[in-house]
């Protein structure tokens, strides 16, 4: 399928004209662009507008409206239209417009406060033609490719709810999944996932996975990939991303999460297995062995080992995330040997400070340089830890890396389908030459780090039918052809902010934290038909959530928290902090709990607190001051002014 970058054209005599409105107002248009990869006639195609408030002043009544449509584009929907934008805030306007006729089509928009307006931009949409297809009940039915070589990829689940997108969706528009703004918690989106993957050569996922003394967040895909009906078509193993505190890793708890392993994964017909061992992997070997003392990670994986043994499987295959991913020397390798692992990986492969190049831009700028630095330096790392040979490893076909995002700590800039082809081709020559065809894409979905192969706006299906053309067996036929769900009359699959005027929630009911994590006091959470549920292990339960940048409080009337319990007692306390500082009693208001049993709306009128202002960046909610009570959550909700 062509790749195609969709483009952003601004009209210089017409902007000219009004720009100083806009500058005036403090309204910035960041980008105006087509949101969804191929645009394509007789289809509905959402045109963005992100647009920031620059200034400090309130903007009021802003809005992006179409201005005289081409001939045969029709307007079908305006959404987020007349809210008000205060200092630092970043909003998202759509226009969906659809047309039957092919070709370059140029859309003219306008960005509005209060009925005037601020600038005119003009929006180049190139329409391709309609594929034809039939409609669909439901994602087809995939047709796997077949292929020699065992392609895996890493896969983040880090996109259960609009918040989680923010940052991209701002920042940098264009990595938008053909799936759109997906929902992880959606068996569907985990279906189209499947078809896409298996239909290029990837057969299996280790997808990372949050454990910490017998607490587990982030597990929303695989609970999804349990409902999928496609799932037997595709492998998975465990990336257990240990990002615990010191002190978290013991005997004990080694032998808590291997009972967990064994008692809800490893006996899925669908989770990785080699040589009758079950796959795991582990982010930092060194947290293991820090926590328990010299010895300590080899003792904790052999125990491991021999309750896998136990349970009916020949023991369980440790690979350690080889970090630093660029490091290739002997005594750095053999220290994994040592820590009692079978084998290593990478998450990811970034390349600087390996030596390996002599690019200039790369030596010059660590922070920032090429994707061709990166694609010419890879082979070479293979090398280097094949001639170490200390343990097997598993070669990483990196998805390079840009966390503006996120962090704006690295850029690794011009990534390109041409580059990661010739990677593919690379590793495709390594592994015929090695032997070694165990193979691993990653990561595939780090949208806020810019590691990302997915099929997006950027790139379209480019990165997987690179894959697919150097790895896979052409069939007969030809290549299973690669669409979108849109195409088949299905999606949108969009998880969108909400609009002015309308609240913030946080819908807690199926079992779904939504970002939320304990931090005190409280039991691992329990999922429900209508919330989440805790048992207070302590006097001060509590927990909390990180809000994105610039998150506006001046907007926020009252907060609305859905609780019942039968025998918590106090007060449940809402706070919320601003800048770097500590959680404040000042910052908190607080309301008496009814411990009957029912639910129950309680409400924080937040707007009118002294120490409701500037930008607040979390929120915790500390739910009564009683060990042992049953408490259950079902929405929190952010009422607007």
């Amino acid at each position: 399928m062509k790749t195609r970058k969709p483009l952003l054209l601004l009209g210089a005599t017409v902007m000219a004209a009004v720009l100083s409105g806009a500058e005036s107002a403090g309204l910035r248009v960041r980008s105006a662009r087509v949101a969804d990869a191929f645009p394509r006639a007789g289809l509905t195609m959402p045109l963005e507008v992100v647009v920031e408030n620059a200034g400090s002043n309130v903007v009021r009544n802003v809005e992006v409206r179409p201005g005289t449509m081409p001939d045969g584009m029709k307007v079908v929907e305006v959404r987020r239209t007349g809210g008000s934008m205060f200092g630092g805030d970043v909003a998202t306007f759509v226009v969906k417009v659809r047309t039957e006729k092919m070709g370059r089509h140029v859309v003219p928009l306008e960005l509005r406060s209060g009925g005037d307006v601020l600038r005119k931009m003009d929006v180049a949409v190139d329409v391709e033609p309609s594929l034809g297809l039939p409609k669909a009940e439901y994602v087809p039915e995939p047709r796997p490719v077949e292929t020699d070589y065992d392609i895996a990829a890493i896969y983040f689940p880090g996109w259960p709810s609009h918040w989680e997108w923010d940052g991209i969706r701002k920042t940098c528009p264009e990595r938008k999944p053909v799936l759109g703004w997906y929902d992880e918690k959606n068996p569907e989106v985990v279906d189209w996932q499947i078809k896409w993957l298996v239909e290029n050569g990837i057969r299996t996922l280790y997808v990372d996975w949050y454990w910490d003394r017998g607490r587990q967040w982030m597990d929303h895909w695989i609970r999804s990939y349990r409902k999928a009906k496609y799932r037997h078509l595709i492998k998975w193993a465990m990336m257990w991303a240990n990002h615990n505190p010191r002190g978290s890793h013991s005997d004990a708890d080694m032998r808590a999460v291997t009972k967990f392993w064994i008692e809800n994964y490893f006996n899925m017909p669908e989770y990785l297995k080699v040589d009758g061992k079950p796959v795991v992997w582990i982010w930092s070997p060194q947290k293991i062995e820090s926590d328990t003392g010299r010895g300590g990670s080899a003792r904790l994986l052999r125990i491991s080992r021999e309750m896998a043994k136990a349970a009916g499987y020949e023991g369980i295959q440790f690979v350690a995330m080889h970090r630093p991913e660029a490091v290739c020397n002997l005594p750095d390798i053999r220290i994994y040997k040592t820590l009692g692992f079978d084998m290593t990986g990478g998450y990811r492969f970034m390349a600087h400070r390996t030596g390996i190049t002599s690019v200039k831009e790369y030596e010059d700028h660590p922070r920032r340089y090429p994707f061709t630095a990166l694609a010419d330096a890879m082979p070479e790392h293979w090398r280097r830890l094949q001639e170490i040979g200390i343990l097997p490893f598993m070669p990483n076909i990196s998805t390079g890396w840009d966390d503006r995002p996120w962090k704006n700590s690295l850029e690794i800039y011009g990534k390109s389908v041409a580059d990661f082809r010739r990677i593919c081709e690379e590793a495709k020559k390594f592994a015929d030459e090695t032997g070694n065809k165990r193979i691993c894409v990653g990561p595939l979905n780090e949208w806020g780090e810019g590691s990302y192969a997915e099929p997006n706006v950027e790139f379209g299906f480019g990165f997987y039918e690179s894959v697919r053309d150097v790895f896979c067996k052409k069939p007969a036929g030809g290549w299973p052809l690669n669409y979108a769900p849109k195409d088949v009359g299905l999606g949108s699959y969009d998880m969108m902010p909400p609009a002015p005027g309308e609240p913030q929630v946080w819908d807690f009911a199926g079992g779904e934290p939504q970002g939320w994590r304990r931090i005190s006091g409280l039991s691992q959470v329990r999922r429900t038909d209508e919330g989440i549920a805790y048992t207070t292990t302590s006097g001060d339960p509590a927990i909390w959530f990180t809000l994105p940048p610039r998150f506006g409080t001046e907007k926020i009337k009252e907060a609305t928290i859905r609780l019942r319990t039968k025998d918590a007692a106090g007060g449940l306390q809402l706070f919320w902090r601003t800048g770097r500082g500590q959680i404040r009693e000042a910052a908190s208001i607080s309301v008496k709990i009814v411990p009957d049993g029912e639910w129950h709306d309680y409400r924080f009128a937040v707007g009118g607190h002294k120490e409701w202002n500037g930008a607040v960046n979390l929120l915790r909610i500390d739910p009564g001051n009683k060990a042992g009570a049953e408490v259950e959550f079902s929405e929190l909700r952010l009422q607007p002014q």
